[in-house]
Protein backbone atom coordinates (compact mmCIF):
# COMPACT_ATOMS: atom_id res chain seq x y z
CA UNK A 1 0.00 0.00 0.00
CA UNK A 2 1.18 3.25 -1.29
CA UNK A 3 1.15 6.21 1.32
CA UNK A 4 0.34 9.41 -0.88
CA UNK A 5 1.19 13.09 0.68
CA UNK A 6 -2.14 14.85 1.38
CA UNK A 7 -3.67 17.26 -1.78
CA UNK A 8 -2.79 20.52 -1.61
CA UNK A 9 -4.87 23.42 -1.88
CA UNK A 10 -4.25 24.58 -5.70
CA UNK A 11 -2.87 28.33 -5.34
CA UNK A 12 -5.10 29.14 -8.65
CA UNK A 13 -8.19 28.53 -5.98
CA UNK A 14 -6.47 30.52 -3.36
CA UNK A 15 -5.99 33.82 -5.37
CA UNK A 16 -9.53 33.31 -6.82
CA UNK A 17 -11.15 32.81 -3.78
CA UNK A 18 -9.43 36.35 -2.38
CA UNK A 19 -10.01 37.76 -5.57
CA UNK A 20 -13.44 36.93 -5.57
CA UNK A 21 -14.02 38.29 -1.20
CA UNK A 22 -12.57 41.68 -2.68
CA UNK A 23 -14.46 42.32 -5.61
CA UNK A 24 -17.64 41.63 -3.60
CA UNK A 25 -16.15 43.59 -0.64
CA UNK A 26 -15.63 46.44 -2.96
CA UNK A 27 -18.88 46.43 -4.58
CA UNK A 28 -20.68 46.59 -1.90
CA UNK A 29 -18.81 49.49 -0.32
CA UNK A 30 -19.91 51.74 -3.41
CA UNK A 31 -23.36 50.61 -3.91
CA UNK A 32 -24.30 50.35 0.31
CA UNK A 33 -21.52 51.37 2.31
CA UNK A 34 -21.68 48.45 4.43
CA UNK A 35 -20.19 45.22 3.43
CA UNK A 36 -22.11 42.05 3.12
CA UNK A 37 -21.17 38.70 4.99
CA UNK A 38 -22.02 35.57 5.24
CA UNK A 39 -22.06 33.18 8.14
CA UNK A 40 -21.87 29.88 5.92
CA UNK A 41 -20.81 28.99 2.99
CA UNK A 42 -19.95 26.22 0.88
CA UNK A 43 -19.60 24.12 4.17
CA UNK A 44 -17.80 26.53 5.88
CA UNK A 45 -18.77 28.59 8.73
CA UNK A 46 -17.34 31.24 10.91
CA UNK A 47 -19.19 30.10 13.74
CA UNK A 48 -17.97 32.70 16.29
CA UNK A 49 -16.37 36.30 16.19
CA UNK A 50 -15.45 38.43 18.80
CA UNK A 51 -13.67 42.29 18.52
CA UNK A 52 -11.93 44.31 21.31
CA UNK A 53 -9.87 47.47 20.77
CA UNK A 54 -7.04 49.33 23.06
CA UNK A 55 -6.25 52.90 22.41
CA UNK A 56 -4.29 52.04 19.80
CA UNK A 57 -5.15 48.30 18.62
CA UNK A 58 -7.59 46.17 17.53
CA UNK A 59 -7.99 42.84 17.80
CA UNK A 60 -10.78 40.07 16.20
CA UNK A 61 -11.00 36.26 17.35
CA UNK A 62 -12.44 34.38 14.66
CA UNK A 63 -13.93 30.69 15.51
CA UNK A 64 -14.73 28.28 12.48
CA UNK A 65 -16.35 24.34 12.08
CA UNK A 66 -13.33 23.44 10.13
CA UNK A 67 -9.47 24.73 9.55
CA UNK A 68 -9.17 27.58 7.74
CA UNK A 69 -6.34 30.10 6.67
CA UNK A 70 -7.63 33.84 7.31
CA UNK A 71 -7.47 37.02 5.64
CA UNK A 72 -8.32 40.19 7.66
CA UNK A 73 -8.56 43.49 6.74
CA UNK A 74 -9.10 46.95 8.89
CA UNK A 75 -10.19 50.05 6.89
CA UNK A 76 -10.44 53.64 8.43
CA UNK A 77 -13.25 55.98 8.42
CA UNK A 78 -12.35 56.84 4.84
CA UNK A 79 -11.70 53.62 3.47
CA UNK A 80 -8.24 53.04 3.24
CA UNK A 81 -6.40 50.06 4.20
CA UNK A 82 -5.47 50.58 8.08
CA UNK A 83 -4.03 47.20 8.40
CA UNK A 84 -4.39 43.20 7.19
CA UNK A 85 -3.24 40.58 8.73
CA UNK A 86 -2.88 36.92 6.64
CA UNK A 87 -2.77 33.42 8.39
CA UNK A 88 -1.23 30.69 6.26
CA UNK A 89 -1.65 27.97 9.23
CA UNK A 90 -5.04 26.15 8.75
CA UNK A 91 -6.55 26.58 12.05
CA UNK A 92 -10.44 26.78 13.71
CA UNK A 93 -9.01 29.41 15.88
CA UNK A 94 -7.90 32.83 14.16
CA UNK A 95 -6.56 35.91 16.45
CA UNK A 96 -5.91 38.73 14.40
CA UNK A 97 -4.81 42.17 15.61
CA UNK A 98 -3.69 44.97 13.95
CA UNK A 99 -1.54 47.61 15.94
CA UNK A 100 0.05 51.10 15.60
CA UNK A 101 -3.20 52.54 15.04
CA UNK A 102 -4.79 56.19 16.65
CA UNK A 103 -7.18 56.81 19.65
CA UNK A 104 -10.95 57.79 18.91
CA UNK A 105 -10.78 56.04 15.14
CA UNK A 106 -13.94 54.46 13.51
CA UNK A 107 -12.69 51.04 11.88
CA UNK A 108 -14.44 48.61 9.63
CA UNK A 109 -12.99 45.14 9.83
CA UNK A 110 -13.36 42.64 6.99
CA UNK A 111 -12.54 38.65 7.31
CA UNK A 112 -12.18 36.35 5.09
CA UNK A 113 -11.55 32.18 6.13
CA UNK A 114 -10.78 29.77 3.68
CA UNK A 115 -10.62 25.74 4.12
CA UNK A 116 -8.92 23.15 2.35
CA UNK A 117 -10.89 23.04 -0.66
CA UNK A 118 -10.65 26.89 -1.64
CA UNK A 119 -14.33 27.38 -0.09
CA UNK A 120 -14.66 30.84 1.27
CA UNK A 121 -16.62 32.82 3.67
CA UNK A 122 -16.05 36.46 5.23
CA UNK A 123 -17.48 38.80 8.09
CA UNK A 124 -17.14 42.09 8.73
CA UNK A 125 -17.98 44.63 11.39
CA UNK A 126 -17.28 47.62 13.20
CA UNK A 127 -15.23 49.00 16.12
CA UNK A 128 -13.65 51.91 17.12
CA UNK A 129 -10.42 52.08 19.30
CA UNK A 130 -10.60 53.63 22.64
CA UNK A 131 -10.51 58.13 23.24
CA UNK A 132 -7.66 58.26 24.62
CA UNK A 133 -6.11 62.22 25.70
CA UNK A 134 -6.04 65.60 24.06
CA UNK A 135 -3.42 67.80 23.66
CA UNK A 136 -3.66 71.80 23.23
CA UNK A 137 -0.69 73.82 22.61
CA UNK A 138 -0.85 78.14 22.86
CA UNK A 139 1.61 78.95 19.82
CA UNK A 140 1.23 82.28 19.47
CA UNK A 141 -1.50 85.64 19.82
CA UNK A 142 -2.04 88.81 16.88
CA UNK A 143 -2.74 91.72 19.35
CA UNK A 144 -4.38 94.25 17.19
CA UNK A 145 -6.19 96.12 20.18
CA UNK A 146 -4.71 96.10 23.56
CA UNK A 147 -7.68 98.58 24.81
CA UNK A 148 -4.84 101.52 25.98
CA UNK A 149 -4.79 104.10 23.40
CA UNK A 150 -1.59 105.64 24.60
CA UNK A 151 0.27 102.91 25.93
CA UNK A 152 1.07 99.20 25.54
CA UNK A 153 -1.57 97.11 27.68
CA UNK A 154 -0.73 95.20 31.02
CA UNK A 155 -1.89 92.63 30.04
CA UNK A 156 -2.84 88.90 31.50
CA UNK A 157 -3.02 85.74 29.05
CA UNK A 158 -4.77 82.92 30.11
CA UNK A 159 -5.31 79.66 28.60
CA UNK A 160 -8.01 77.19 28.62
CA UNK A 161 -8.28 73.81 27.07
CA UNK A 162 -11.71 72.08 28.13
CA UNK A 163 -12.37 72.17 32.06
CA UNK A 164 -8.13 72.80 32.15
CA UNK A 165 -6.71 75.95 32.24
CA UNK A 166 -3.08 77.76 32.78
CA UNK A 167 -1.53 81.16 33.01
CA UNK A 168 0.39 82.06 30.17
CA UNK A 169 2.10 85.36 31.31
CA UNK A 170 1.42 88.40 33.96
CA UNK A 171 1.59 91.73 33.39
CA UNK A 172 2.96 91.39 30.26
CA UNK A 173 3.57 94.30 28.41
CA UNK A 174 1.76 93.99 24.81
CA UNK A 175 1.53 96.91 22.66
CA UNK A 176 -1.09 96.34 20.09
CA UNK A 177 -2.60 99.38 18.25
CA UNK A 178 -2.24 98.22 14.80
CA UNK A 179 -4.16 97.10 12.00
CA UNK A 180 -2.34 93.83 11.47
CA UNK A 181 -1.42 93.27 14.82
CA UNK A 182 1.47 92.22 16.77
CA UNK A 183 2.95 88.66 17.06
CA UNK A 184 2.51 87.63 20.75
CA UNK A 185 4.37 84.33 21.71
CA UNK A 186 1.90 81.99 23.64
CA UNK A 187 5.40 79.93 24.64
CA UNK A 188 3.71 76.25 22.89
CA UNK A 189 2.32 75.72 26.75
CA UNK A 190 0.51 72.43 26.76
CA UNK A 191 -2.67 71.18 28.55
CA UNK A 192 -3.85 67.56 28.25
CA UNK A 193 -6.78 66.61 29.26
CA UNK A 194 -9.18 63.43 28.98
CA UNK A 195 -10.78 62.94 24.92
CA UNK A 196 -14.70 62.75 26.93
CA UNK A 197 -16.21 64.33 23.83
CA UNK A 198 -16.36 64.66 19.46
CA UNK A 199 -14.67 67.96 19.98
CA UNK A 200 -12.53 69.82 21.63
CA UNK A 201 -13.09 73.39 23.02
CA UNK A 202 -10.19 75.78 23.79
CA UNK A 203 -9.50 79.95 24.63
CA UNK A 204 -7.40 82.05 25.46
CA UNK A 205 -8.44 85.63 27.90
CA UNK A 206 -6.34 88.57 27.36
CA UNK A 207 -6.81 90.64 30.87
CA UNK A 208 -5.43 94.61 30.11
CA UNK A 209 -5.67 95.72 34.11
CA UNK A 210 -5.96 99.62 34.30
CA UNK A 211 -5.87 99.62 37.97
CA UNK A 212 -3.24 102.10 39.28
CA UNK A 213 -1.54 101.74 42.65
CA UNK A 214 -3.35 104.30 44.52
CA UNK A 215 -6.82 102.98 43.69
CA UNK A 216 -8.93 100.63 45.64
CA UNK A 217 -9.91 97.73 43.16
CA UNK A 218 -11.84 94.52 43.53
CA UNK A 219 -11.69 92.52 40.65
CA UNK A 220 -10.70 89.22 41.79
CA UNK A 221 -7.52 87.49 40.27
CA UNK A 222 -7.63 84.71 37.18
CA UNK A 223 -9.86 84.54 34.09
CA UNK A 224 -13.74 85.07 33.81
CA UNK A 225 -13.66 83.64 29.98
CA UNK A 226 -16.00 86.37 29.02
CA UNK A 227 -15.46 89.41 27.57
CA UNK A 228 -15.81 93.22 29.25
CA UNK A 229 -15.16 96.82 30.33
CA UNK A 230 -14.97 98.57 33.27
CA UNK A 231 -12.89 101.67 34.92
CA UNK A 232 -10.40 98.38 35.93
CA UNK A 233 -10.02 96.90 33.44
CA UNK A 234 -10.50 95.45 29.78
CA UNK A 235 -10.66 91.39 29.13
CA UNK A 236 -11.84 89.36 26.26
CA UNK A 237 -11.80 85.84 25.48
CA UNK A 238 -11.25 84.02 21.75
CA UNK A 239 -12.89 80.61 21.84
CA UNK A 240 -11.85 77.90 18.93
CA UNK A 241 -13.54 74.54 18.19
CA UNK A 242 -12.16 71.46 16.67
CA UNK A 243 -12.84 67.77 16.19
CA UNK A 244 -11.12 65.19 17.77
CA UNK A 245 -12.64 61.88 16.17
CA UNK A 246 -11.13 60.34 13.69
CA UNK A 247 -7.39 61.99 13.92
CA UNK A 248 -3.97 60.48 12.81
CA UNK A 249 -1.82 61.58 16.15
CA UNK A 250 -0.39 64.52 14.68
CA UNK A 251 -0.51 68.60 15.21
CA UNK A 252 -2.92 70.01 13.37
CA UNK A 253 -4.15 74.06 13.69
CA UNK A 254 -6.62 75.93 14.93
CA UNK A 255 -7.73 79.38 16.25
CA UNK A 256 -9.92 81.67 17.54
CA UNK A 257 -10.92 85.16 17.21
CA UNK A 258 -12.54 88.25 19.52
CA UNK A 259 -12.50 91.85 18.46
CA UNK A 260 -12.78 93.37 21.99
CA UNK A 261 -12.50 95.43 24.21
CA UNK A 262 -9.10 93.50 23.73
CA UNK A 263 -8.36 92.41 20.23
CA UNK A 264 -7.14 88.97 19.37
CA UNK A 265 -6.92 86.09 17.23
CA UNK A 266 -5.31 83.22 18.89
CA UNK A 267 -3.30 80.39 17.23
CA UNK A 268 -3.38 76.81 18.54
CA UNK A 269 -2.68 73.27 18.14
CA UNK A 270 -4.30 70.20 18.91
CA UNK A 271 -3.84 66.15 18.77
CA UNK A 272 -5.52 63.23 19.84
CA UNK A 273 -2.78 60.84 21.72
CA UNK A 274 -3.30 58.31 24.01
Amino acid sequence: MTNRPAAKRPLTSILSAIALVLATLSASLASTGVAHADTCKDGVCITAAQTGAGLSNVTTTLQTNVPTTAYYYLFDSTGGVAGAKVVSVPSTTHVLSVDGLSPANDYTWWATVIDASGAAVARQSTVSTQRGRVQVRFDTADVWDDSDFWSAGDMSVYGRAGDAQVTIDESRQIDGDGLNGVGTSLHGLVLTVPNTAPTITAAVEMYDDDCDFFELCVHGLGPSWGQGSDSEADWATAWATAPTRNQDGKWHPFHGRVDGPVGFSAQLSYRVVP
